[in-house]
């Protein structure tokens, strides 16, 4: 058995170390429920009338012109292809469902899962246009990536498109994903080359991108038409800073393990009354604590980024409590 190499056997650089690392699961068919929206296995008999219906308010093909299938030529063709695809795990594939209609508005999947290096890709992302630039098509993708990164620990979280979508390319931006390059000729589908344009979050851009999640879905990130207050790209640049300081956890089979702590100079606040309280109901600074700290948060609201802003505004420091809260 050879043993790991580490920094001192020579002068090479390497990277961090991940002694303890083991492959984690893979994704599940299980429905992640939101606020306005709900993300279902995709089922046939369940979601594939509601999805073509969906599709055809289309007034041209154009949305299919970056996917390797599509356009469809009727309702039973498209059915054949929904009753394929939803056989796959791998791109395991996901109904987006309006809660207020009960319909299926469009689909997006998992797919290039790979447990043993903590890397997925979220992608085949079909919505409607009734869900194109909705709060519900961006709660549909918060719901996986919390999914990905909060319950089955990856660290590494990809979006790819073809290098010419420019939608494509705004969304991955906006949702927070980082510019990695472009791969040139990496693909040929429908008769002509693709190159692709790659994109990613992991661990450690995780709870700046979550807390701007959290803070632009809440009701009162909108007016009364509807109408967003503050941009989700705005939100996440204000509370790039604020949040800074989090630990990135790796888990695994055998655990987690902080693979980043705070710098030294960040002092660690005590922890306040209540801080183990708030499991049920977050709020306020227990909370604030808790989101900053704690590799399981869950759900956090924007009382609990307002309360860690304004302990920053005071001068005090969020970094993480050690040990973290469980």
């Amino acid at each position: 058995m050879t043993a790991p190499m580490t920094a001192e056997a020579g002068s090479l650089p390497i990277g961090a170390p991940l002694p303890d690392w083991q492959p984690l699961p893979l994704p599940a068919r299980i429905v992640l429920e939101g606020r306005d929206c709900r993300l279902e296995p995709l089922d046939p008999a369940r979601h594939s009338d509601a999805l073509w219906a969906a599709y055809s308010q289309a007034p041209d093909a154009r949305d299919w012109t970056y996917l390797p299938i599509g356009p469809f030529a009727d309702a039973q063709a498209f059915r054949a292809h929904i009753e394929q695809i939803s056989q796959e795990a791998d791109p395991l594939h996901f109904a987006v469902v309006e809660l207020r209609s009960g319909s299926a508005v469009g689909t997006l999947a998992l797919m290039r899962q790979q447990p043993q290096h903590g890397v997925i890709e979220v992608g085949w992302v079909v919505f409607s246009p009734a869900l194109q630039r909705s709060r519900i098509s961006t709660e549909a993708q918060f719901l996986l990536m919390t999914y990905v990164f909060d319950r089955l620990g990856y660290r590494r979280y990809e979006w790819k498109c073809d290098s010419l979508n420019r939608r494509s390319r705004k969304a991955a931006q906006r949702l927070g994903f980082q510019y990695e390059g472009t791969f040139r000729q990496a693909i040929v589908y429908k008769e002509r080359s693709r190159d692709t344009a790659w994109f990613a979050i992991i661990d450690k851009d995780w709870p700046v991108v979550k807390a701007a999640f959290q803070h632009w879905l809440e009701p009162g990130n909108f007016d009364a038409a509807g109408q967003q207050r503050r941009r989700l790209q705005e939100i996440r640049e204000s509370l790039a800073g604020s949040l800074a300081g989090a630990p990135v956890v790796a888990k695994s089979g055998s655990g987690q393990r902080a693979l980043r702590r705070p710098h030294p100079s960040e002092a660690a606040l005590p922890a306040p009354a209540g801080a183990r309280d708030f499991l049920g109901k977050p709020s306020g600074v227990a909370a604030a604590f808790y989101f900053a700290c704690s590799p399981n948060r869950v759900s956090v609201g924007g009382s609990a980024i307002r309360a860690l802003l304004a302990l920053r505004a005071k001068g005090a420091n969020s970094s993480c409590l050690s040990p973290p809260l469980p």
